[in-house]
């Protein structure tokens, strides 16, 4: 009767035992029964400290634009009856619109006045600005509209941009803590260069890309028939007998051009014809 309590009491007391003699392992770390509990929970304690600084410099995902991120371009091309009048009232347009000239290029011709017109307009005010545009010309010929959306790469370079500014800031801290000889100096320092170099490069084409979203491109050309009197454009006689003397000129040299460049179909021809003339006699 006593007998099974009493082994059962010696069985419980070799497993505590055991316990006391096992061993904890953690990936790197293990502690033999020997090591007090309060340093285990030290170590364990710096080793989570460690882990979680760690956690707390890594880059983290950029936060994606609530909208999208899209280029508005747009090709217009159109007649007006008075090409100045017409400049002016598009330029109070673009006032109102909150818009500006890029660029302006006048040209005239015979026939044709003729403006180009760069315009850069806050997104919000481009379809508006298009319907104005169109309401103050005479004629509307052509119109292109084109939406480019930039969203992925916007992205992409904020990414890349978060990431490469994280590897900057790491190499400068291993260059105040940890480089001791020159070499190591040069090292990090050539590859903060190289990085910072990265960083400016994607930070100009990211700011590139903000403002192409921010202000929309409107290429307007204007053109002005021109009334052209009669006769006008028609040179006086004495020039047109000079032309004419050239044109003779130049016809009479493409023709001697044109024998002297034919002299074997020639040679062929005056051999047949004395060949010809042989058979004749005979």
């Amino acid at each position: 009767m006593y007998l099974p309590r009493t082994l059962i009491l010696l069985l419980g007391l070799s497993f505590f035992a055991c316990s006391d003699r096992a061993s904890f392992s953690e990936p790197g770390l293990t502690w033999e029964s020997k090591v007090s509990p309060a340093e285990v929970d030290r170590t364990l304690a710096s080793r989570s400290e460690s882990l979680a600084q760690s956690a707390s410099t890594a880059p983290r995902s950029p936060t994606i634009p609530t909208e999208r991120q899209i280029i508005h371009r747009a090709d217009v091309r159109a007649e007006v009856l008075d090409l100045a009048q017409a400049t002016a009232q598009i330029k109070r347009a673009l006032r109102r619109h909150q818009a500006y000239l890029a660029q302006e290029e006048y040209t005239s011709s015979h026939q044709l006045r003729e403006r180009d017109l760069t315009i850069r307009v806050p997104r919000d005010h481009f379809f508006s600005l298009l319907d104005t545009l169109a309401a103050e010309t005479h004629y509307l010929l052509h119109q292109n509209v084109r939406a480019q959306d930039v969203t992925e790469e916007f992205v992409d370079l904020q990414t890349r941009l978060r990431t490469k500014r994280a590897a900057r800031d790491r190499y400068i801290e291993v260059l105040r803590t940890r480089a001791n000889t020159a070499e190591e100096l040069l090292l990090a320092e050539d590859k903060i260069r190289v990085i910072q170099e990265e960083i400016e490069a994607q930070e100009g084409r990211l700011q590139y890309l903000q403002n192409q979203v921010a202000l929309s491109t409107i290429q307007l050309h204007l053109f002005e028939k021109r009334a052209v009197a009669s006769g006008v454009g028609t040179p006086p006689l004495g020039r047109q007998v000079l032309d004419a003397i050239a044109r003779g000129w130049s016809s009479l040299r493409y023709t001697l051009i044109f024998v002297v460049a034919g002299w074997p179909y020639w040679l062929v021809l005056l051999l047949l014809f004395w060949g010809w003339r042989r058979w004749r006699q005979a």
